[in-house]
């Protein structure tokens, strides 16, 4: 992500901490969608999710939010719940690392 951002920290940190920002929201929504069991929802949920995680080159967590996508386009509900634990687990994680990053130095 740095050398796709030109090396430029500034924007680095910018484009981080916006992801902080919305991710608890765009996970709040997933898990909203998980709970109505609105499949179709929860599909655009984790499509919106995994293009922020790509977008800070998560790639595992990008790959937990796509497997989730897959289950819901699949209306297999019961995965989804498995899908959408997997995704919290690497949303939380990728959260620690980044909160780490951005306390070092600028």
């Amino acid at each position: 992500m740095v050398e796709r951002l030109g090396h430029d920290r500034r924007l680095v940190r910018e484009l981080l901490e916006t992801f902080l920002a919305a991710s608890p929201q765009m996970l709040a929504q997933v898990h909203e969608a998980l709970a109505a069991g609105d499949a179709m929802r929860l599909e655009r949920g984790a499509h919106g999710l995994r293009g922020a995680l790509v977008s800070v080159s998560a790639g595992a967590a990008a790959a937990a939010a796509e497997a989730l996508e897959h289950r819901a386009r699949e209306r297999d509900l019961d995965a989804c719940r498995v899908a959408a634990a997997v995704l919290e687990t690497e949303v939380e994680r990728l959260e620690l690392a980044l909160g780490t990053y951005l306390r070092g130095p600028t």
